[in-house]
């Protein structure tokens, strides 16, 4: 939040009356006082950022999950589909711009060990691009590749420590034992450094992996700001513990669930209409996306100034969107795409690479006079 100060008047200060050879009376004189500075906000206290007030956010579109995320924060909350398989994701970005925190990656995958069965199974039906086969891999070796991918790009990026982290170790073992379930986790801390327009930021990623039987997954959280951002972890972990999912949404997902095996033991023509099915609801997801990101977003990436679009970019590189602007208004697009063209009517858009023109969505069989360029912020 930028601090406002009023200049005070110039201040007058006594008239000197001086002597001079004619008698005369020298006119008085002002002399101006140095502009007051800007007053600098004080730095949180550790215990004062920790135990900042929370307040619950629940996904808007599916009212899967709810997350408590810090108060007075631009707080957004979705959950993001690939076909069948789904991420919930968060973001929050500090009001005044300096902190942005996230759980969660909508590009997560999942893992399913090696199994002569299963691999049989990928070669004949086409299988989920979140839903990898691999042999484990040691939590370090992981978040060093994946924090090189994800964050790579930014200027000057730089990783500085990788350390094992035992709390969150702890974290998910117990969370297990809850449902009965021995998960054995791994995890790691990952702290990098990056430029912000010139501006040095440091940033940390919690990142860890867990196995039940045949499969291990990945879960992610982060914080990057202009200070320490080791005062803000405990905040976070915070974050990430307050994440409840809705169990009769879960219910429903189970029941999909059993219905797509139920398609898939039937037959191989019916597991594919099934998933062409599953492709057409992806777009659903992706409108789900955009609308979530308006509604705590928008008004926000409006009223931005220029040194503010680092954090914006940040926040794409987390959700794997960009930012598009089209008739005054921005969108939040899925990232895999080159140009965006903006249903002028609905809000929803089509990505393509950079060469389509309107002309060739109307050889698709698309009315181009309903649709306009979407211009990409950076």
């Amino acid at each position: 939040m930028k601090h406002k100060t009023a200049i005070s008047a110039l201040a007058l200060l006594p008239a000197l009356l001086l002597t001079c050879p004619s008698g005369a009376e020298a006119a008085p004189r002002t002399k101006k006082r140095a502009p007051a500075k800007k007053p600098t906000a004080k730095p949180l206290s550790k215990a004062a950022i920790t135990n900042m007030p929370l307040v619950k956010v629940t996904d808007p579109k599916e009212n899967s999950f709810s997350i408590s995320m810090p108060k007075g924060w631009r707080n957004q909350a979705f959950l993001a589909r690939t076909y069948e398989l789904y991420r919930p994701v968060s973001t929050s970005l500090s009001p005044d711009g300096s902190t942005v925190m996230f759980v969660g990656d909508p590009r997560l995958p999942s893992f399913t060990l090696p199994d002569p069965q299963f691999d049989e199974l990928r070669a004949m039906v086409p299988m989920n691009p979140l839903s990898e086969v691999s042999e484990r891999i040691p939590a370090r070796e992981y978040f060093d590749g994946y924090v090189r991918e994800k964050f790579g790009q930014l200027p000057g990026f730089r990783i500085t420590g990788i350390t094992p982290d035992p709390a969150q170790e702890r974290r998910i073992t117990a969370d297990g034992r809850k449902v009965g379930r021995e998960y054995d986790p791994e995890a790691v801390r990952v702290a990098f450094t990056y430029r912000d327009n010139n501006k040095p930021m440091r940033a940390i990623v919690n990142g860890n992996t867990a196995q039940f039987q045949n499969i291990w997954i990945v879960g992610v959280s982060g914080v990057t700001t202009t200070g320490d951002p080791l005062l803000y972890n405990d905040l976070l972990l915070r974050v990430v513990n307050s994440h409840r999912t809705n169990q009769q949404w879960m219910q429903q997902q189970q029941q999909l669930h059993e219905q797509r095996m139920a398609i898939l033991r039937q037959d191989y023509a019916n597991q594919m209409a099934s998933f062409n099915a599953s492709n057409q609801a992806h777009q659903v997801r992706m409108n789900a996306i955009q609308d979530a990101g308006n509604a705590n977003m928008k008004s926000w990436y409006e009223k931005q100034a220029a040194g503010d679009v680092a954090h914006r970019n940040f926040l794409n590189y987390i959700t794997d969107e960009k930012t598009v602007v089209s008739g005054g208004k921005a969108f939040q697009v899925d990232n895999s795409h080159q140009k965006y063209f903006i249903n002028k009517q609905n809000n929803t858009y089509i990505g393509t690479d950079r060469n389509t023109s309107l002309d060739d969505l109307r050889a698709m069989g698309i009315d181009p006079s309903n649709y306009q360029v979407a211009q990409i912020k950076r």
